[in-house]
């Protein structure tokens, strides 16, 4: 979804083997607001461009968006493919993903939700936030998807860098913890 958006709904939609990220939404200084992502199934993002880039979920500049009830199946990559440009990773670091490329814009008083989630590998693991990386600057750890505290709930997403402020609201229901 790109551009100057308002009150746009992306419901009951299932994308896999992406050769990019499967639900983007790329905003820019156009600052779309009221987005709605919802129940939604997205499997092996990059799958076409393998190694090389590829999230269930990223964006790019937004006033608000809500992310509720997703389910993202994504593999981790043991030999990712560094950006030619920067030397950040760009495939399967987290479920979620907030970039400040691509003239990103977050003006004051973003919002981001995350609402109740399935985040598992191809072969329907589940990820946690136990095993993961939580590093915040950097490339996440080789074959680890990279999970954020957010209001005291560990979510599976990941703001690329600190330029902007990204204002990130996850939860999660009991029921969407185990299928």
């Amino acid at each position: 979804v790109h551009g100057m958006l308002y009150d746009v709904q992306v419901q009951n939609v299932y994308i896999q083997n992406t050769g990019d990220d499967i639900f983007a939404l790329w905003g820019a200084h156009s600052n779309p607001a009221n987005v709605i992502f919802k129940d939604c199934v997205g499997v092996n993002p990059g799958g076409m461009r393998p190694n090389f880039y590829g999230n269930c979920v990223a964006t790019y500049g937004l006033q608000s968006v809500l992310f509720e009830g997703l389910k993202c199946y994504a593999p981790t990559v043991d030999n990712p493919i560094p950006s030619p440009y920067d030397g950040a990773i760009g495939i399967d670091t987290a479920m979620f993903v907030f970039y400040n490329s691509f003239d990103a814009n977050y003006p004051v008083g973003n919002q981001i939700r995350i609402k109740d989630w399935i985040f598992e590998d191809l072969k329907g693991n589940t990820y946690t936030a136990a095993e993961a990386s939580t590093r915040t600057t950097g490339n996440p750890a080789k074959g680890k998807m990279v999970w954020t505290t957010s209001n005291n709930v560990k979510a599976p997403y990941w703001v690329t860098s600190s330029a902007q402020k990204v204002n990130v609201y996850a939860t999660q229901s009991k029921m969407w913890t185990t299928r």
